[in-house]
């Protein structure tokens, strides 16, 4: 194989199929190995989710075999875990981590504990949910949406939207994504009502406004989710979900500085996480909180989840 795989080398695809992907600013196999099943069926001409399965499935075999096995394979859904979940991770703290400066990450379905609702609505206020940028399209936006894409993306798919947010987009990187500030990648940050705000005064912008959805992640503020809506559950059941570590871990806790964590780093562009993030296993990590998890909130969410530490706050072993 070669040192970089083409579209065409993914199962399924051909110089047609791979001609449209690219259209719809999917350029790379790893960006094939991470795109949403339904998204990716649509435009592989309205093939079945079931084939559209196996066509990510082989792009996420090439991305992997092309990592090396470190950090190649696209990163699984927050809360899922890969044949390399046991992974023992040699990593160290290299000062003291605190809850604040750590993110409690787990999937969307470990909140939905019951019909149209959810037995953690403290955190829940607190939590942004990860979407895919398309599942935005025809909806309303929401108070505390926030789409996020990466900027060279948003220049090259989308050059008359990148201009038209250059002067805002200061301003779009405060308020609710600002707890992911340690672990985010640098990005163009869109809030949702600036989305909806351009679909109205700059039709001319639509299709670049589409573009950058579908390469995008849409964070979204977990009370504007309404659970009892079946449509809007199965959406969140799919997310991931991330909270402010001291919304969820037990006062004072953290990691100690010197600390032995078991962890993966994640893969450098398969997500809007910053390379060097690492992520440590939820059920690992009660076992190595500089204080005792008790019987709140922590115990049940991290069993299901994980916590991100910082890449300035972890080192190789």
């Amino acid at each position: 194989m070669s040192a970089v795989s083409s579209l065409e080398d993914v199962y399924g695809i051909g110089e047609v199929r791979a001609a449209r992907l690219r259209d719809h600013g999917l350029g790379s196999v790893e960006e094939v190995a991470n795109a949403p099943i339904d998204g990716l069926a649509d435009l592989l001409d309205g093939v079945g989710r079931q084939r559209a399965r196996r066509v990510r499935s082989s792009a996420r075999r090439i991305a992997a075999e092309e990592g090396g096995g470190k950090g190649g394979a696209p990163r699984e859904r927050p809360g899922t875990r890969s044949s390399g979940e046991a992974a023992t991770g040699g990593y160290v703290t290299t000062r003291r981590v605190a809850a604040a400066d750590a993110v409690v990450v787990v999937p969307g379905r470990a909140f939905l504990t019951r019909a149209g609702g959810t037995d953690h609505p403290e955190p829940w206020r607190h939590a942004l949910a990860s979407v895919p940028g398309d599942g935005f399209l025809g909806s309303d936006p929401a108070d505390g949406t926030v789409v996020w894409c990466p900027p060279e993306r948003t220049a090259a798919a989308a050059p008359g939207l990148y201009e038209a947010l250059a002067d805002a987009e200061d301003d779009s990187r405060s308020g609710d994504g600002s707890f992911l500030t340690g672990v985010l990648r640098p990005g163009t940050l869109i809030p949702g009502d600036v989305v909806g705000d351009l679909y109205e005064r700059r039709p001319e912008l639509e299709a670049e406004l589409d573009a950058v959805l579908r390469n995008g992640t849409v964070l979204r503020r977990g009370e504007s989710f309404d659970l009892g809506e079946p449509a809007e559950a199965e959406l969140l059941a799919s997310a991931g979900t991330y909270l402010p570590g001291d919304r969820v871990l037990p006062e004072g806790a953290g990691f100690d500085a010197g600390a032995t964590v078991p962890g993966a780093e994640l893969p450098r562009r398969a997500s809007f996480l910053s390379p060097g993030v690492v992520a440590v296993p939820g059920r690992r990590a009660l076992g190595s909180l500089a204080a005792d998890a008790g019987d709140g909130t922590a115990p049940g969410l991290l069993r299901s989840g994980g916590v991100l530490l910082p890449a300035d706050a972890v080192r190789e072993r």
